[in-house]
């Protein structure tokens, strides 16, 4: 397996054989689960288990970076009020513009520092557990937890042995609530996690084949115009030619007459 997923060539052997390996996923070595998460086909799409986590990390980091701006923003406001309550009144236009320059500027780093922590905990998070649920070819609730309480503890390891247990128990916790969110979805859905990533693998085939419909239908369909205005100019340039020759003919025949 490489270090990072490559763009497959395109084949249509090569995707019937991907889809029968998601039927039975059961009969499958960790290994050949894991070729299967870590792929990019032809198309240029990501396995479903990648698109999760991409999907999770990239809400997390916005959702971090919304929270960040908008606290860090409200806080710098208030403090300015505070200190400037006195002065601000004296030049209203001036103290708006260092305000709202201040804002952005502290409300922008914050975000950014929020984003990135907040994104790089998921990723760590859905990736660890998704790592789990291919060896385990399910979501175990204490799969979860046991990645939950490793990562919990590497995050406070600067911090001692007491915070790390703490940090721990929580990410435990909070691995083991994710684990049952999830079952309790695949029950109500009527499905387990095979099957789960068989239906989003299959919606994803079928979105890539009708893209590629729709992608040959319009070039047909220029294709289609392109002939049918060519012959069409083909068809209308020798009577211009013959108009063109009969004017000139006339007009030497004119001139020749005098």
């Amino acid at each position: 397996m490489k270090f990072w997923p490559v763009k497959e060539e395109f084949d249509p052997e090569r995707d019937k054989e991907v889809q029968r390996k998601y039927e039975d996923r059961a009969s499958l070595s960790f290994e050949e689960r894991l070729s299967l998460f870590w792929r990019i086909d032809s198309y240029g799409n990501e396995s479903p288990e990648l698109k999760e986590i991409q999907m999770a990390t990239s809400c997390a980091g916005l959702g971090g970076f919304m929270f960040g701006f908008t606290s860090k923003s409200k806080d710098t406001m208030e403090k300015f009020v505070i200190d400037n309550k006195h002065e601000m009144f004296k030049s209203p236009r001036e103290a708006q513009h260092i305000l709202r320059k201040d804002m952005f500027l502290h409300g922008g780093i914050h975000a950014m520092r929020l984003l990135t922590k907040y994104g790089i905990m998921t990723f760590f998070f859905f990736f660890a557990t998704q790592v789990m649920n291919l060896y385990c070819n399910d979501v175990t609730v204490s799969g979860h937890a046991a990645c939950g309480f490793v990562l919990g503890g590497c995050y406070k390891l600067i911090s001692g042995p007491k915070a790390m247990l703490s940090a721990g128990i929580l990410g435990s916790a909070l691995g083991s609530v994710h684990a049952l969110t999830r079952k309790s979805v695949f029950w109500l859905e009527d499905t387990d996690y095979q099957g789960y990533l068989l239906k989003e693998y299959e919606k994803k085939s079928n979105d890539d084949s009708r893209k590629l419909q729709q992608y040959k239908l319009e070039n047909k369909t220029k294709r289609d115009t392109w002939i049918e205005s060519n012959e069409s100019n083909q068809e209308t340039l020798p009577e211009e030619r013959n108009a063109f020759m009969r004017t000139l003919v006339s007009a030497i025949l004119w001139l020749t007459s005098k």
